[in-house]
């Protein structure tokens, strides 16, 4: 297998190969592609499940990795055989080891089109086609979230892996949601992996961020309609979509009555975000993608606006700001404000949690459980959230958490958890609680063996939470 999909699963012209022209070391050599040896034990028997991954789920750092690599554990504990089809930077930093160990056999497909190689005319067409698929209610061949892909040839290659492997189930990222009625027209059953559900996602960046941002108004109303009429002509082709919630679920349900809905949540593996100890220092920490505008929002809203409030009260508070994606010139601003640190890109995200004394989310942008916040709970960090994270997570005010509405709020929140330990540990012990029960990979697995297809579960024609 190389670089392109060239002799991988999805190469559209040969057969699957059994080496990787990056084999440059064990681990890549463990990742491997199905000879044909390996195609004719799958067609021995057993439940094999072919998982598209639209990037490498390790190291998982992002919200979106974790989210992979948790399913691929689920998906591992349910199937006999696990295979995964994998699209993304093949120079990006990767651990071929422990994607080794998530599943039975990889591939590389090929690598997204950089957005920055369509030029401003394109994205014209583009967004055209978007406004003028959706008005006739017809499947498009590009989607707005699977651009970069849709263009390096994703559904031919997914297809002709599905068509040579023949696996019991496909499962797809929703961004490839539009790949759906192809596969499930050639006989595969499809699960879509829904990590959020995009009519409403896009339709919030309409609110928000095309408030902020009025000249990009018209092309976020464009990727709202594409998205909007990707899952409600989609959905219907796939066998079973995952929620990452019970409220994200409900709202699956309503755009795609027919289609059986099954919570497959955004969790963590108990086992590997273990609580640390309380520190005594007024760190307060921050930590996400920022290349989303929602999580860039949060970070500004942080250093500008809740910080300085504290401080006047609490002068030894510092704000630190973990992750990957904030502008150079927006970092510089922000590190210039008295007790803010911006750390960029970290390596491990539970030591930079645990050298925080509180995790703070004012995330206002309704979505699924960000998993960011789930990991607070699971180490045992109290935490200050938005009410939509909050409603997001059900976590219920003075119990698992303090839900802040506003700067001012946020500041007293954060104060009150930074000079009361005993309110500190007794949040944290809760959220841990909450997380074991609701958010750990054992419950998500225990429920995926008893509600999903892929665990056995019947009535297809039903929902299931």
């Amino acid at each position: 297998m190389t670089r392109g999909g060239a002799h991988g699963y999805g190469d559209p012209e040969q057969a699957c190969a059994t080496r990787m022209e990056l084999c440059t070391d064990d681990a890549l050599r463990r990742v491997r592609a199905v000879s044909a040896r390996g195609a004719r034990q799958i067609a021995m028997g057993g439940k094999t499940v072919l998982s598209i991954l639209p990037d490498a789920p390790f190291p998982a750092t992002t919200g979106l990795q974790i989210r992979l690599a948790t399913n691929l554990r689920v998906v591992r504990e349910l199937a006999d055989r696990s295979l995964v089809l994998w699209f993304g930077d093949p120079a990006a930093e990767r651990d071929l080891d422990a994607l080794a160990s998530a599943c039975d056999e990889a591939a590389f497909a090929a690598p997204p089109v950089p957005y920055a190689q369509f030029s401003p005319s394109m994205r014209v067409r583009h967004r055209l086609e978007f406004v003028i698929d959706a008005a006739a209610r017809r499947r498009g061949r590009r989607y707005p979230l699977s651009l970069v892909y849709d263009e390096a040839r994703a559904e031919e290659l997914v297809r002709s892996a599905a068509r040579r492997l023949d696996p019991d189930f496909v499962v797809l990222p929703i961004w490839f949601l539009h790949y759906a009625p192809g596969l499930a027209a050639e006989g595969h059953r499809v699960v879509a992996d829904a990590y959020d559900v995009l009519t409403d996602q896009t339709f919030n960046l309409v609110k928000t961020y095309g408030r902020d941002h009025p000249a990009r108004l018209p092309g976020l109303i464009a990727n709202h309609l594409a998205t909007r009429a990707q899952e409600r002509l989609c959905l219907p082709a796939c066998a079973e979509v995952w929620a990452n919630s019970e409220p994200q679920a409900e709202r699956l349900r309503e755009l795609s009555p027919s289609t059986r809905v099954v919570v497959v949540g955004n969790v963590l593996d108990e086992r590997a975000a273990e609580p640390s100890p309380p520190t005594t220092a007024s760190t307060i920490g921050f930590i996400s993608t920022y290349g989303y505008p929602p999580n860039l929002a949060a970070a500004r809203h942080l250093a500008l606006e809740v910080l300085p409030r504290l401080r006047r009260s609490l002068p030894e508070a510092r704000l630190l700001l973990a992750g990957g994606g904030m502008a150079p010139e927006l970092s510089a601003r922000l590190g210039t404000v008295p007790g803010v640190e911006v750390l960029g890109r970290v390596a491990d995200s539970g030591s930079f949690m645990s050298s925080c004394a509180v995790m703070a989310f004012p995330l206002f942008f309704r979505s699924g459980p960000p998993l960011k916040v789930v990991e607070a709970l699971a180490r045992g960090r109290p935490v200050v959230v938005s009410r939509e994270v909050a409603e997001a997570l059900r976590l219920t005010h003075g119990r698992e958490a303090l839900v802040a509405r506003g700067a001012a709020d946020a500041s007293r929140a954060l104060a009150r958890l930074l000079t009361d330990p005993g309110l500190a540990a007794g949040l944290a012990a809760e959220g841990r609680r909450v997380f074991e029960a609701r958010f750990s990979l054992t419950s998500a697995i225990a429920s995926a063996r008893k509600h999903s297809l892929i665990g056995g579960a019947h009535r297809p024609d039903q929902t299931e939470s």
